[in-house]
C-alpha cells in the first residue's frame, strides 16, 4: 500500500521567505505531482483575511485538502494557549482538516484545562487536533509526549500527535525508539532527515541523513500506513519544485 504523502509549505522556504509568493500558489503543481494534501504553515500568512478565503478557494479548485501547521503550543505559562479558538477558527475559514501545535510544558493538566480544550474541540467537530514533538526536552522527549497523550486519553480528548522524525535528534533520542514507544499515539507524520558533524545537526535530504526513515515509518504503522508530510526545506527559488519532485517519487515508491 502507498503511503499517503502530503507536503509541507517549508520545503518552498527560501521563496516564501524572500518573494511575494503565497502559499495557495503552489497549490496546483503541487496537485500535478500527486500530492493529496498540503499542510500550510501560519508564519507563512500575511494577510490573513485575504489569505484565509484564497486558500480555501484554491485548495478546492486544485482537489488538495489542507492542514494547518501553527508555530505554537497548546499550554503557555501554565495554561492553555488563549488563542487555540483563533487558530481553529483560522483553520476551519481556510477548510482545513486538522491544526498542529507543539505540546509546551505544563505542571499539571487540570480539570479546568481539560474543559477548554474539550470545548474547543466540540465547537469545530470536523478538525482534528495533533500534537507535535519539538526539540526541547519538556515537550519533545518520548516520556513527556507520552505521559501528557495518557492523560488526555484519560480525560476523554481525541487527540493525536505529529511524529517528527528530525525534531529527536536535536535532545539526543533515537527516533526508531521514539516510534516504538509513541507508535499507538501517532496520527501524522513529518518526514525530515538530519545529519550531524562536528558544526551541528543540519536537515538533509531523505536518503542523505543519519536517520533510518525508512525503518521509523515502518514502526509507526500499525493496521494502517499513517500519512506523512515532507517537511523540509528543497532548495532554492528554481530548484525547490525540482527536488520535491525527486523526493516526493523517492517516499511514495
Amino acid at each position: 500500500m502507498i503511503r499517503l504523502t502530503g507536503v509541507n509549505t517549508l520545503v518552498f522556504l527560501d521563496e516564501l521567505e524572500n518573494s511575494t509568493k503565497r502559499q495557495w500558489e503552489y497549490f496546483q503543481v503541487l496537485a500535478e505531482i500527486g500530492v493529496p494534501f498540503v499542510e500550510v504553515r501560519r508564519e507563512y500568512f500575511r494577510d490573513f483575511k485575504v489569505e484565509l478565503q484564497e486558500t480555501n478557494k484554491e485548495a478546492a479548485n486544485s482537489g488538495l485538502a489542507l492542514l494547518y501547521s501553527i508555530p505554537s503550543s497548546l499550554f503557555i505559562n501554565k495554561g492553555v494557549n488563549p488563542e487555540l479558538g483563533l487558530y481553529f477558527e483560522e483553520a476551519k475559514a481556510m477548510g482545513a482538516i486538522q491544526v498542529k501545535l507543539t505540546m509546551g510544558s505544563y505542571e499539571t493538566f487540570a480539570d479546568d484545562m481539560v474543559s477548554t480544550v474539550k470545548s474547543t474541540l466540540a465547537k469545530y467537530p470536523d478538525i482534528r487536533l495533533s500534537i507535535e514533538n519539538d526539540q526541547s526536552s519538556e515537550g519533545g522527549s518520548p516520556e513527556a509526549l507520552e505521559r501528557f497523550m495518557e492523560t488526555a486519553l484519560q480525560s476523554g480528548l481525541k487527540l493525536g500527535m505529529t511524529f517528527d522524525t528530525g525534531n529527536f535528534i536535536y535532545i539526543g533520542v533515537d527516533p526508531l525508539e521514539a516510534a516504538k514507544q509513541l507508535s499507538k499515539y501517532v496520527n501524522y507524520i513529518h518526514i525530515k532527515n538530519v545529519s550531524s558533524s562536528e558544526d551541528g545537526i543540519a536537515l538533509s535530504l531523505f536518503e542523505k541523513g543519519d536517520i533510518p526513515i525508512k525503518q521509523v515509518l515502518e514502526t509507526l504503522d500499525n493496521e494502517e500506513r499513517i500519512i506523512a508530510a515532507i517537511e523540509y526545506p528543497c532548495g532554492e527559488k528554481e530548484q525547490a519544485l525540482s527536488i520535491l519532485k525527486q523526493e516526493y517519487r523517492r517516499i511514495t515508491r
